[in-house]
C-alpha cells in the first residue's frame, strides 16, 4: 500500500500541533515520560510495519507529535 505524500505531510504537522498543545501546561518530567512511551511505541511500529498490526499513517502522526512536545521540552529546559 503507498502512503500519500500529502496525507504524511498533513499527520506529521497534525501530529506537531498535537504535541505541541499537549505539552505546553505540563511539567518537564511529564513531558520525558511521555516521549519515553511515544518513542518505544515508535520502536514497535517499526517492527511491527508490514504485518497490519499498526496503521502506517499513525507512525506519521507519532513522529510529528513527538517533535512538537520535544519543542516545549527544550523551551521549558532553557527557561529553567
Amino acid at each position: 500500500m503507498a502512503i500519500d505524500i500529502k496525507l504524511m505531510h498533513f499527520e506529521v504537522e497534525k501530529g506537531k500541533e498535537d504535541g505541541y498543545l499537549w505539552a505546553r501546561d505540563k511539567s518537564i518530567e511529564e513531558i520525558k515520560k511521555e516521549l519515553k512511551l511515544v518513542k518505544e511505541t515508535l520502536d514497535n511500529m517499526v517492527r511491527e510495519l508490514g504485518t497490519g498490526v499498526y496503521d502506517n499513517i499513525d507512525y506519521f502522526y507519532l513522529l510529528g507529535w513527538r517533535q512538537g512536545a520535544y519543542k516545549v521540552l527544550k523551551e521549558k529546559e532553557r527557561e529553567k
